[in-house]
């Protein structure tokens, strides 16, 4: 299955500590699976919960409220 992930993998991938996936996944603030007591993340649902994670420019924000129109 090359869509799970290692916690060493998924923190080289994130540019992250290993450290701070394994607090992450105490605090349930990332998805993840347990297999055999190992901790496994599906490549989908981070790139997923990744998505989720992005701040809008405030100008884009701004825009999307007036309906699509930037003000210059």
């Amino acid at each position: 299955m090359n869509d799970l992930l290692t916690v060493e993998e998924l923190a080289d991938l994130l540019g992250v500590k290993v450290s701070w996936l394994y607090a992450q996944t105490s605090a349930k603030k990332i998805p993840f699976l347990k297999l055999g007591g190992r901790l496994r993340f599906r490549r989908a649902d981070v790139e997923r919960w990744i998505e989720g994670r992005v701040v809008q420019p405030l100008i884009f924000r701004a825009a999307r409220r007036r309906g699509g129109e930037n003000d210059r």
